[in-house]
């Protein structure tokens, strides 16, 4: 299905979804950090969190639905194809998010 949107709406509702999901599975109440950076290791505090951490990730690597409102891809390929020509770069805001997104590991 194509997208419903522009490239402009499209992009908004991409970049809302991985904020959500990235935050969904990484934060504090998920999450313990000990050590110091770059040396640090990071732990799941329960086996529950390990377990939706496990889940919410597949939704990240999974193709967006498709019968959504956008094109069908995974978020991760999304995001990489919005860092390679972002709308909402103003004055170079997206340099951090395009540097992290290029360390994620892609197969």
């Amino acid at each position: 299905m194509a997208s419903l949107f522009n490239h402009l709406e499209a992009e908004a509702v991409l970049l809302c979804a991985v904020f959500d999901l990235v935050n969904s599975m990484v934060n504090y109440e998920m999450l313990r950090i000990s050590g110091s950076d770059p040396n640090c290791e990071v732990v799941f505090t329960s086996h529950a969190h390990r377990r939706l951490f496990n889940i919410i990730l597949v939704d990240f690597l999974s193709p967006t639905d498709r019968k959504g409102p956008i094109r069908q891809r995974s978020y991760l390929d999304a995001l990489i194809s919005i860092m390679s020509n972002p709308h909402f770069d103003v004055n170079g805001s997206v340099q951090l998010l395009r540097s992290a997104t290029r360390r994620f590991p892609t197969g």
